[in-house]
């Protein structure tokens, strides 16, 4: 951790999430908030801290009955995707905002007490990988488009609600907010890391095996 201080200016924010591999069966095919997510921040007073969150950073495979996902595995299906490992830039984004405001009031969130998301920025064109065969895994390595319509949200106490965003229970959704103190279109740096259980507690490093883009 003492290595990521030099690099956070005053609210200049850090995200660190750890991915936990679950299946998108599971709970129900809710998903699970056994995720972790880690804020280095700089307080007004120049205080440092680092505080932790439970997160999920998948989608849930109920979300496919309710018509989420994209149809990328070729056969008309819709399949559900996730944000591949990689660092990103968040914005602060209030239920009111751009065309992405109009979606999240229509979608499955319940940010009821916050009316707040983070979002890509505007033009981003990001990418997620696809589980194309629907078995709750996403060992396929299969990328493709819309990696840029993956938010963080609120979701519900044992329900991520998640075709894919990055997603807390209320309580720790109002703390993360709390904590980041961000005005709209301010933003955050964020990294996502794959645990690797096989290896336990080591330095991550990127999959040498290349994804197949679709």
């Amino acid at each position: 951790m003492p290595l990521f201080w030099p690099a956070l200016l005053p609210r200049n924010l850090l995200v660190l999430a750890i991915r936990h591999d679950t299946s998108t069966k599971a709970n129900d095919g809710k998903g699970a908030y056994d995720d972790k997510a880690v804020l280095l921040w700089v307080d007004k007073h120049g205080q440092k801290h680092c505080t932790t969150y439970d997160t999920c950073t998948g989608p849930g495979s109920k979300m496919l009955d309710e018509g989420y996902g994209e149809a990328i595995g070729g056969d008309d299906k819709k399949d559900l995707g996730r944000l591949p490992a990689g660092s990103y830039t968040y914005h602060m984004r209030h239920s009111t905002g751009r065309m992405i405001g109009g979606f999240f009031k229509r979608g499955p969130f319940d940010n009821e007490g916050t009316h707040e998301i983070l979002g890509a920025p505007d033009k981003a064109k990001w990418q997620a990988e696809y589980d194309i065969d629907h078995d709750g895994d996403f060992d396929e390595k299969v990328r493709g488009k819309d990696g840029q319509e993956i938010l963080w949200h609120m979701g519900r106490e044992d329900d991520p609600r998640s075709a894919g965003c990055q997603t807390m229970a209320p309580d720790d959704w109002r703390r993360f907010l709390h904590d980041l103190d961000l005005d709209e279109y301010q933003s955050i740096n964020y990294t996502l890391v794959q645990e690797d259980s096989a290896k336990g507690n080591v330095v991550y490093s990127p999959p040498k095996d290349e994804p197949v883009l679709v």
